[in-house]
Parts: structure tokens; C-alpha cells; sequence
């Protein structure tokens, strides 16, 4: 379907592919091609929208959408060869738009009346009994910003690719979600028990995430102490979740008891057998401790890690301030995860809640981001700069003679920046080279790549902008040393909070090191480039210690759930502004 076809198209109430994309995938699953045709008049699309939007949320806005629609009876449909609206204008547009999706039994379904009170009813009685499912297919829309130039002999060049993934909603009856497993891993060593709140708060934390698992969701509980072992179900499997299997698990969490010490890596790798069985799935878990992984050692930790980098992504979080923020974030990093802190345990529920349901609305998992460089280039430095920092450079995985995958972990709709840079052979002035492409790739269930719809947008410095299916990185030298000096802004900002990120880290380094003075040195840099780069959250942090009347931090201020909130939240960071 053209956008010449879709009436309306370019006005303030109609976007570009709303009405194209609901007809097309609803008409042709659904069998409600009647109530589409009573909703052609294009004087009442937003109507018609407004209904469809509602519908699509079955348990909170389909009887809304009911309640609200008109109640006088609708009028009998007549099925003719052409359509015969009482608006003849409107005629042409439905034989035009709607007459090849609605057509059946090779004639177009045609009414003499719009009515959308049975326009609504008549979508209610083809849904419900029957389970509608939305499903996304990510498109990743890119932009590129770059410093172009470079000086005589100069190597480097520095960009920012800023990625908002985006789906397209798609309406089935009766068709699976993405394939989706979780482990729940729940710390229950012996500090879980004192005080006793905490292994309670945990254990209904875990009972509201299960809560949250759509029906089909492979799952299991992990308990963690001195190794693991299966909490629920009792053999090493995971089980599809259902009103039955939810309420097994939930049982199993109340005759959960603290004992034992801290294995993490043992958990971890426990985890990572069950879904070893679920390759073509979302993989996902969630961690929480309350201590220091005591009787293992980082390099027994390491090496799990390593088995389990492509397995499963893992949210991380340590209720309390027994924890060690260092080493939750080396598995939140190196399993593509997030680390994060609840002081008191009656918050974990809701975090639970929150990470659970974020988990439910991923669409696409094992999405790397692949790097082109031409002979001679190298990538240094793959970060992601937002919403957290990730250093993704150490997790390069060669995929060809001249390129590199770096894994991102699972997507649904949401946003990300990373900042790259290239080292070249230096070309004469005056002369482009392409020192990058940059491209989104995914491994399906059977191991193959499976293609991905991306664009990317370049700014060139006349202004005009360009889409490619690559990010493209160049390199233009000059010996204009007014464009050289010139710094993109974004590459600007997320230096910025870089410089920011290590500034808080060696403060507190030095703090936990016994050298005050160098701590307050540090950290006085640190709240200088929160100013500079407009990280409200970060600066309003470091005032939690900062003495404005001397000027300098109070680090007798310092108590651990304000050191170890610093530290996380050095590592959060806002996106960058689109456009």
C-alpha cells in the first residue's frame, strides 16, 4: 500500500502509516472485515482509532470501549461489486484503499451506513474467546554524529551513533508472543535471615515477578548459597507458565529458608544449563544478593561469566549495603544486564515488578552491533553511553575479516547511544575515507542470521541529511584549523560523561584507599563536569556530601548507601536529544 493510498496522509491527524499497517494486519487475521467497513468514512478516523487502541488492551479497555459506544442497532451489510456509500466522495476512497484488504468471496464488504457504535461491537464480538496478542517488529532508526575532520596526519576519529528501536504493531489471534525464558536466582545464604524482613521481602518480591510472566513463559527458581540448586520445579528444567505452574512456584518460595554462604558464580552457571535448552528464546534472569561473593574466587567468577556471556542477559540487584556495587556490576556488564541498589528490602517488590515487566516487553534478543572498518582501521573503543555506561570494547567478537560483532543484549522498544572510535592510516588533505560501517544483526533460534530493518541518518555540514542502511563513519581531512578545532556537540556530551564516570570512581577509590585529600580532589572534577554536561541526578548526589559554604565535600558525610548510590548512579546516564 503507497502512501498516495492513505486518505489524509500529510494532515496533523492521520500519520503516515497508522491506518495502512491496523487494516492490513487486523483484516487479514481477524474475521471483522464487516465493522472495517463500517468505519470507512474518513471523517471519523480518529473515532475509529480511538476504538481500535482500546480494543487492543482487552482486559482494561475493551469494556470501556463498549461501555462508551453508541447503542442504536446498526443497519444490514450488503456485499455489492462496487461500493455504495450514502457520501459518494467517500465511495471512491473505500473501492480505493479498502477494497482489496476487505474483498471476500471476491466481492468488497460495503455498507450504506457508518455506524461506530457497531463498528466497536462487531470488533468485540470477533475478539473476544480470543486471545490477542501484540507482537513487535523492531525497526532500528540511527543517527550518526560525528567529528568529520581531521588534521594533517590525524588518526582518530570520534562518533556518537544515537538508536531508537521502534515496533510496528502487529495483531494476531491466537499467535505465540516471542518465545521468552526467565530464572529468578534468589540469594538465601545465611545474612538473608538477619534481619528476618529481608528473606521475606525477597520471597514476595520473587512471588510478584512470577506474577508478571505472560502465559508460555519458560521459567524456574534458583535458590543461591553454597552452589545452587533447583527451588522450583525440582528437576533442572524450565516449565511454561500457566495459572497452575505460577501458583507451584509461589509455594515452593514459602518454604524457602536462609542458610549457607555465597557461591554467585555457581548460580550463575546453574542458570545458564536451564537455558542452554532454550537457545531461540529471550533469555533472562534476575540476580539479587545481599552480600559479597565470599567463597569464590573472582577468577572462578570470571570464568562463568565468560561460558555465560551469550546465553542470557541478567538484571542484578543487592538489597541492603553488604554488597559489593564492583562486583554486581562486572556481571550486570558482561552479561548485558542492569546493577542497582534497594536499601530496604519492602522496595523489592515493585523493583521486581518493574524489572519482570520491562523483561515481558523485550521483542528481539542476541542483537550485536556489527563494525565494518576497511583495511588498515581499527576500532578502539565501543561504549555504550547511555541509558548506562557499558564498555563494550572487551566483549568484541571477530565475525569476519574485517569485522566485529558486540553484543547488546535483548531489545523491545526503547532508545540507546554508543560512542565508537576508529583509528586510520592518514590521508592527504583534501581526501574522505570510510572509516566505519555500522550495522544491527540478530541470530535467530536456528543459529542463522536473521535481517533486521534499520536506517540511519548523517548530517552533513551544509546541513542536508542523508539516509543509509549503515551507520557510515568518515574521515575528511583538511588543514582548516577552524573544522578541526570544530567538536560535534554530542560527541562533546558524552566525552564529558566519561571524564564524569572515571572522576566519581577515582574519588571514591581514593576515599576507600585512605587518601582524603585526593578524594575531594576528585570529586570536586566530578561535580564541575556534572555542571558542565547537565546530569541533574549526578549532581544532586555529589551535594549530598558537598559543603557550599566552604566549597569543598564533607567526606564524614559519606555513608555507605550514599557511597554505593554514587557509584550507580555515576554509571546512569540520560540519552542524548534526537533530532
Amino acid at each position: 500500500m503507497t502512501e498516495d493510498q492513505i486518505p489524509g496522509t500529510g494532515s496533523d491527524e492521520v500519520e503516515r502509516h497508522d491506518y495502512a499497517a491496523l487494516v492490513d494486519s487486523l483484516a487479514d487475521t481477524l474475521d471483522v472485515r464487516g465493522g472495517l467497513a463500517e468505519a470507512v468514512d474518513v471523517a471519523h478516523y480518529t473515532t475509529m482509532s480511538s476504538h481500535i487502541a482500546s480494543l487492543l488492551n482487552l482486559e482494561a479497555g475493551l469494556q470501556s470501549a463498549l461501555a462508551a459506544a453508541p447503542t442504536h442497532p446498526s443497519p444490514p451489510r450488503r456485499r455489492t461489486p462496487v461500493a455504495t456509500t450514502r457520501n459518494l466522495d467517500t465511495a471512491d476512497t473505500v473501492n480505493k484503499w479498502l477494497g482489496p484488504v476487505l474483498e471476500s468471496d471476491g466481492e468488497p464488504a460495503v455498507t450504506t451506513h457508518v455506524d461506530h457504535g457497531a463498528f466497536t461491537r462487531r470488533w468485540a464480538d470477533a475478539i473476544v474467546g480470543t486471545r490477542i496478542v501484540v507482537n513487535s517488529t523492531l525497526e532500528f532508526r540511527g543517527a550518526v554524529h560525528q567529528n568529520l575532520y581531521l588534521d594533517e596526519g590525524g588518526r582518530e576519529v570520534h562518533a556518537v551513533i544515537t538508536v531508537d528501536a521502534e515496533g510496528d504493531l502487529a495483531v494476531t489471534a491466537n499467535a505465540p508472543s516471542p518465545e521468552a525464558a526467565e530464572v529468578l536466582i534468589l540469594d538465601c545464604s545465611s545474612s538473608m535471615g538477619f534481619p528476618p524482613e529481608k528473606i521475606v521481602k525477597a520471597k514476595q518480591a520473587a512471588g510478584v515477578a512470577i506474577d508478571e510472566l505472560r502465559d508460555g513463559v519458560w521459567f524456574a527458581l534458583v535458590a543461591g548459597s553454597f552452589g545452587a540448586r533447583m527451588l522450583w520445579p525440582a528437576q533442572p528444567k524450565l516449565v511454561r507458565a500457566d495459572a497452575q505452574t505460577r501458583g507451584e512456584a509461589k509455594e515452593a518460595l514459602r518454604r524457602l529458608s536462609a542458610d549457607g554462604g555465597t557461591t554467585i558464580g555457581a548460580w550463575l552457571r546453574l542458570a545458564g544449563q536451564l537455558f542452554r535448552e532454550h537457545q531461540g528464546a529471550i533469555r533472562h534472569a534476575i540476580l539479587l544478593t545481599d552480600g559479597r561473593n565470599q567463597h569464590e574466587s573472582p577468577d572462578e567468577l570470571a570464568a562463568v561469566l565468560r561460558d555465560c556471556e551469550e546465553l542470557f542477559t541478567c538484571d542484578c540487584r543487592g538489597v541492603g549495603t553488604d554488597w559489593s556495587v564492583a562486583e554486581l556490576r562486572t556481571i550486570s556488564s558482561a552479561l548485558h544486564g542492569t546493577v542497582d541498589l534497594v536499601v530496604d528490602p519492602a522496595g523489592l517488590a515493585e523493583d521486581f515488578r518493574a524489572t519482570m515487566a520491562n523483561s515481558m516487553r523485550k521483542a528481539v534478543g542476541d542483537v550485536r552491533l556489527r563494525l565494518w572498518t576497511p583495511v588498515g582501521a581499527t576500532v578502539r573503543l565501543v561504549k555504550q553511553t547511555a541509558p548506562t555506561l557499558v564498555d563494550l570494547s572487551v566483549h568484541r567478537i571477530d565475525s569476519g575479516p574485517q569485522t566485529g560483532d558486540y553484543p547488546t543484549g535483548s531489545w523491545g522498544t526503547e532508545s540507546r547511544d554508543y560512542h565508537l572510535c576508529v583509528e586510520l592510516e592518514p590521508g592527504e588533505v583534501g581526501e574522505e575515507k570510510l572509516a566505519c560501517r555500522a550495522t544491527f544483526v540478530h541470530t535467530g533460534a536456528d543459529g542463522t542470521e536473521q535481517p533486521l530493518r534499520q536506517t540511519f541518518s548523517h548530517a552533513e555540514p551544509d546541513g542536508i541529511s542523508n539516509e543509509f542502511t549503515s551507520g557510515r563513519i568518515r574521515a575528511l581531512w583538511t588543514d582548516d584549523l577552524a573544522w578541526v578545532t570544530t567538536i560535534n556537540d554530542r560527541v562533546a556530551v558524552v566525552t564529558g560523561r566519561a571524564e564524569l564516570a572515571k572522576a566519581v570512581k577515582d574519588g571514591l577509590a581514593a576515599h576507600h584507599g585512605g587518601y582524603p585529600d585526593l578524594a575531594v580532589d576528585c570529586l570536586s572534577r566530578a561535580r564541575t563536569l556534572a555542571e558542565q554536561v547537565h546530569d541533574d541526578n549526578l549532581l544532586a548526589r555529589l551535594d549530598q556530601i558537598y559543603d557550599p559554604d566552604t566549597g569543598t565535600f564533607r567526606l564524614n558525610r559519606m555513608s555507605a548507601v550514599r557511597d554505593m548510590s554514587l557509584d550507580i548512579e555515576s554509571t546512569k546516564t540520560p540519552l542524548l536529544g534526537r533530532g
